[in-house]
């Protein structure tokens, strides 16, 4: 009854046809009950030499291997899973690996012998395949693929078999390939050219071999993470990953495409119950870590970021940016993490350090507006180097000491970031410029007084404008830029940090939000600090009250100034918070600003007319770091704040004349 239909299975032209017409279900199928048990070994051994025959076109031909092997497979899913009925065909995919000494007579006539065939199968996993040809071997690991596409949880009974299959053919291909080495190094001097073609050959083949496998294992753990434990795989797979590991590094140079054991890698990493395997596999992480270079390609550094990002979200079972810190240390994935924290953030300043030199440059980022993946992919490593920069500060909070190596490594990650903040063409989102800010903020305290204090002035110029326009807007931001100034004031307490820490309190009222309106600033707080700057007396908190050696308090309050220059440098956030709010749409805030800035300079012209070396520095502060701003700012288009500027420079001719 079934012979058109077997018929039409043979004939290349009415096979696709056939299958669609052709119902495979137990209930309300086109096959008989009585009959299934006899029909379908024969039907699958029909099929299963359609799945290897040779394609009569091109690739896009509806004949192709790839369309054809999809529609078989697609087809043989209706197979019953509960009925054992899908072993006849995985008997067909492991024929090749199982030991000439077991008997399969019976196997082969697939009739009424089907616990024969799974005792068949169970022996398939042999470890001498030294007989068993590439081209097999390859056509073997390229079933599996579509199987575990379109047959899914029909195959998960026979994973054991085809884990071991698979780690088995990694184990020889291991073998071989230390074999060869040692081979080549005896007869490097007597093989001519035919030898060394072969040898090239043979190492391709072996490398795609090797690579098809770390494949179908990441397909089989991505599939089945849930359904299979892989934990028990664990000694064996690392004994047979040892070699490639070693090697992952130098292959990822200038690499198009992402090595496949990175993909398997990744693939571990994204599972909370497969991350235990990486679990005491510090070359593992190491491997991936380095990954992470200047030479280096996207879809690399895209594979080796999604493994950081896993480890630290406990393969997508923890949010690692809404958990508390409590905890997270104990987890798999946060301790591989630390372990080789030094390593990580080293590849990391590595590779931005490298990029530093060329990413202001016009052609890096027209490079990078035409590419919005390259810009996506810088965004995602600075939220991962500041969530583990994070964990960094975490740890040295956690410890009372914190040793030199620790500490040049926080001043090298301040370097590092700090450009990236900068108004020189890199076009960040305000939500990663936060990220930055905010761990700066935690880093900062924690260095060196004089690595902290260097980096004053380029915070400063963050709460100014930018060029001839306003500069940042976004209250959040400028309040994060505040708080990294403010860290730098929790260093010992000497004269130039006292007036840091009073500039700091002013800076964080004039960045005040408004109660009431999201967004907007607060003037009850913004007005009284931009009065006391336009005030020359002492007591009203003018420019001179920051930088004095005591505090309004004490009983003398007109203490002298502080002739500490560093003094000096802590007005500059101030000076420049002014010059941002000259382009404020309300004239009260624009012209308080203004009137600050002109007491600035006429205070400066008062102190400097002393003659004293360290008075003279006054005239310094204006020099270098007001008037070049006040040049800048003639260039903005809006005619007010372009008036306020001129005033300015015309204060500055009055005064210092």
């Amino acid at each position: 009854p079934y012979k058109d239909q077997l018929q039409g299975m043979l004939n290349r032209l009415q096979l696709r046809e056939t299958l669609t017409k052709f119902d495979l279900s137990i209930e309300g199928g086109t096959i008989d009950k009585d009959h299934r048990e006899n029909l379908l070994p024969i039907m699958i051994r029909i099929l299963f030499g359609r799945l290897s025959a040779r394609g009569s076109g091109s690739k896009s031909s509806k004949d192709s291997p790839a369309v054809r092997r999809a529609a078989i497979l697609s087809f043989l899913s209706g197979l019953g899973q509960n009925e054992n009925e899908i072993d006849y065909f995985v008997y067909l995919m492991v024929r090749t690996f199982i030991p000439k000494t077991v008997d399969m007579s019976l196997v082969d006539c697939g009739h009424q012998c089907r616990e024969h065939i799974t005792i068949v199968i169970q022996k398939a996993a042999t470890k001498d395949i030294s007989g068993i040809h590439m081209q097999r071997q390859e056509g073997f690991l390229n079933l599996m693929a579509d199987a575990i596409k379109k047959l899914g949880f029909g195959i998960v009974q026979f994973l054991p078999i085809f884990t071991d299959l698979i780690l088995t053919l990694i184990e020889h291909d291991t073998a071989r390939r230390e074999n060869n080495q040692s081979d080549s190094l005896e007869d490097s001097n007597a093989s001519g050219v035919d030898g060394i073609n072969k040898e090239i050959r043979l190492k391709s083949s072996n490398g795609k071999i090797r690579s098809l496998c770390f494949l179908r294992l990441s397909e089989l753990m991505t599939q089945f993470a849930s359904a299979f434990n892989f934990i028990g795989l664990k000694k064996r797979l690392w004994a047979c990953l040892k070699l490639p590991l070693r090697n992952l590094s130098s292959s990822v140079v200038n690499a198009t495409k992402c090595p496949s054991l990175l993909v398997l890698l990744e693939t571990i990493s994204s599972h909370p119950q497969l991350i235990q395997l990486l679990s005491g596999e510090r070359e593992a992480v190491r491997a991936v870590f380095q990954c992470i270079s200047e030479q280096s390609r996207v879809k690399v550094i895209d594979s080796a970021l999604k493994f950081v990002d896993n480890l630290l979200t406990e393969g997508g079972a923890f949010d690692d940016e809404k958990c508390g810190d409590e905890g997270r240390t104990k987890r798999i994935g946060t301790k591989l993490v630390l372990d080789q924290l030094d390593l990580l953030i080293g590849q990391f300043t590595r590779r931005l350090e490298n990029g530093s030199s060329h990413s202001i440059d016009d052609d890096h980022i027209v490079r990078m507006h035409k590419d919005p993946m390259l810009n996506q992919l810088l965004y995602r490593e600075l939220n991962i180097l500041c969530r583990v920069s994070e964990l960094l500060v975490h740890e040295t909070t956690n410890t009372l000491e914190t040793n030199e190596e620790v500490i040049f490594m926080m001043e090298s990650l301040c370097k590092l970031l700090l450009p990236y903040l900068e108004f020189n063409g890199r076009r960040i989102t305000d939500s990663c410029r936060s990220d930055i800010l905010g761990i700066l903020s935690s880093i900062l305290p924690r260095i060196r007084k004089d690595a902290a204090f260097s980096h004053l002035q380029s915070f400063s110029h963050l709460l100014g404008p930018n060029k001839s326009n306003r500069g940042l807007i976004s209250l959040d931001v400028r309040q994060k830029i505040i708080n990294c100034i403010a860290a730098i004031s929790k260093h010992s307490n000497d004269h130039s940090i006292q007036s840091l820490k009073r500039v700091t309190i002013a800076l964080n009222d004039l960045a005040a939000s408004h109660t009431k309106h999201i967004g907007e600033c607060n003037f009850d707080k913004v007005l009284p600090i931009l009065n006391g700057l336009g005030s020359a007396s002492l007591t009203d908190k003018s420019w001179t009250y920051y930088i004095t050696r005591q505090s309004v308090d004490d009983d003398d309050p007109h203490t002298s100034i502080d002739e500490d220059f560093d003094a000096l440098k802590t007005l500059l956030p101030l000076m420049f918070y002014c010059l941002h709010m000259l382009y404020d749409e309300d004239g009260v805030v624009s012209r308080g600003s203004l009137k600050a800035l002109r007491t600035l300079i006429s205070t400066a012209r008062k102190e400097s007319s002393l003659s004293n070396e360290v008075n003279m520095k006054w005239l310094k502060l204006i020099e270098s770091s007001l008037v070049p701003r006040l040049l800048i700012g003639l260039k903005t288009k809006n005619i007010n704040v372009r008036r306020s500027f001129i005033l300015l420079l015309a204060e500055v001719s009055t005064q210092f004349k």
